[in-house]
């Protein structure tokens, strides 16, 4: 992960790219190139905990299917047993 002042130097050259490439006379000017900026800032910034989040509830629900599926292997053994 970055530190702070590196997170500010990326910022301002994102930042610095983003005016030079837009131009004066593109439409939206300068508040469409503050869209763009705030849009790759919170991409970059909130990438990695979005894929944490993915990974961690992607085992959660593994995790709750298993125990479904366990429930109701026991729940159909006892059902079929002749046993009883």
């Amino acid at each position: 992960m970055l530190s702070p002042p590196s997170y500010f130097y990326s910022i301002l050259m994102a930042l610095l790219l983003m005016l030079a490439s837009k131009g004066r006379g593109a439409a939206g000017g300068p508040a469409h190139t503050a869209q763009d900026l705030a849009r790759s800032i919170a991409r970059e910034l909130l990438s990695p905990l979005l894929d944490t989040a993915c990974c961690r509830l992607a085992s959660l629900l593994r995790h709750a299917f298993e125990i479904a599926a366990d429930s109701q292997q026991l729940l159909q053994g006892d059902a079929f047993d002749i046993t009883q």
